[in-house]
């Protein structure tokens, strides 16, 4: 007697029979060296390949910014269609406008770059510097251990210089030395400036720029000076904003449009009509990742269609029709094969089997257009004797009806 499969066999026997599979798969690997190093050395691009993407979608659309309050944190941006593609930077009376009238916004944090030759940490070298305000880390930039104590309320030009170490320079060049901290270097350009190092950043994504440093604006002699502090045109500062409680980022935006507004009619000199100055706010989160969602979509979008093009070319038939309204279909492999198993005829006989079973409607749809492949399968059979009819079927109608009726002495298999 059979016994009855228990519960618990039916359970396993999925697990047994992959076991199964995976030791038929190995040992035939095995057997094949070659074959198992193309298997193993694909797996590894594919997991590798899968990983990477994974790891730049999640470290720039998945992952929080390191950011405190991060859906408050905006970024705000000038243009002049008119005049200049993408966005124009400020300048420090612009901004000084902004700070004096907008309400929904609790603080903002200016930044600009340049360049510094840094003396006091080894050999000098030069480093590309964000200067930064004393609200900065306020108003949207990433964290610092520890965090800077120096604030905007002090005048500028009575503030100690400061520098705060992006994460990548002190891992990389200083080699995680914790005792830089509290160092004094030297900033040299347009004049040096003494400057302590207090910090350095959180891991995260620098933005708009990536530098090596941070530092205050009082490290910067060209900053202090009357060109920058008075221009308005001398425009070099990109500028971040924290909204306020309760408000939102429709009304931050409207509010920075209706005193935008306002700014450029009572400076039309500054802002000339054929410009066309703007204003827009988004969020710092939006902002940061718009160039990597891009990338993305439109690599998503290439691989899609790549494949839908491979899909529908898998679901064409190899086969070729005769090229009439409601013709055949005619499979060439299996009528080159038909061809070589078409027995021959016996000579001085009657006419051959081949000749008996032509189908006269598919020579005569033929005629009118019947496909190349189709002259290229009867060639391939086996050449006919004189007294088969191939002199009656390649006797009238040209070129054309030559066609048709090369095709119609194909053997009624392979054309029905």
């Amino acid at each position: 007697m059979s016994q009855r499969p228990t519960k618990d066999s039916q359970l396993f026997e999925p697990v047994m029979t992959f076991l199964r599979d995976m030791k038929f798969a190995v040992r035939s690997l095995g057997r094949t060296k070659g074959l198992a190093f193309t298997v193993v050395l694909t797996l590894a691009l594919g997991i590798g390949a899968n990983a990477a993407i994974f790891s730049l979608v999640r470290g720039v659309l998945l992952r929080p910014l390191v950011n405190r309050d991060e859906d408050r944190l905006i970024y705000i941006q000038q243009s002049a269609p008119g005049i200049s593609p993408g966005g124009v930077p400020f300048s420090v009376p612009e901004i000084q406008d902004l700070r004096a009238s907008v309400k929904t916004l609790t603080s903002f944090g200016e930044f600009s770059t340049i360049g510094f030759t840094m003396i006091g940490l080894g050999e000098p070298r030069e480093v590309q510097a964000g200067v930064v305000d004393g609200s900065y880390f306020e108003g949207g930039g990433p964290p610092s251990r520890p965090r800077p104590s120096h604030r905007s309320a002090r005048r500028r030009s009575q503030a100690d210089g400061v520098v705060v170490l992006t994460y990548r320079f002190w891992s990389t060049v200083m080699k995680s030395d914790p005792s830089v901290l509290g160092k004094a270097v030297r900033l040299g350009s347009f004049g040096d400036r003494s400057a302590t190092i207090i910090g350095v950043l959180e891991p995260s994504i620098q933005y708009p720029t990536d530098t090596e440093i941070i530092a205050n604006i009082v490290t910067s002699p060209h900053h202090l000076s009357a060109t920058m502090q008075n221009g308005r045109v001398h425009r070099m500062t990109q500028l971040f904003g924290r909204l306020a409680p309760g408000k939102d980022l429709e009304q931050a935006r409207a509010e920075l449009r209706a005193v935008h507004g306002a700014m450029v009619k009572a400076h039309p000199a500054e802002y000339p009509a054929q410009a066309k100055f703007q204003i827009e706010a988004k969020l710092l989160r939006d902002q940061i990742t718009s160039r990597a969602r891009t990338v993305l979509a439109g690599a998503a979008g290439g691989f899609g269609a790549r494949l839908c093009h491979r899909v529908l070319e898998r679901r064409q038939p190899d086969s070729v029709a005769d090229g009439s309204a409601g013709g055949r279909v005619v499979d060439p492999r299996g009528a080159r094969r038909n061809h070589r198993r078409a027995p021959a005829s016996p000579a001085g006989g009657k006419p051959p089997a081949l000749r008996s079973r032509c189908d006269a409607r598919s020579a005569e749809r033929s005629a009118h257009g019947g496909h190349p492949g189709a002259v290229r399968l009867a060639l391939f059979g086996p050449r006919p004797r004189a007294d088969s009819g191939l002199e009656h079927a390649l006797g009238r109608g040209g070129p054309g009806g030559c066609r048709g009726r090369a095709f119609g002495v194909c053997p009624a298999s392979a054309v029905g």
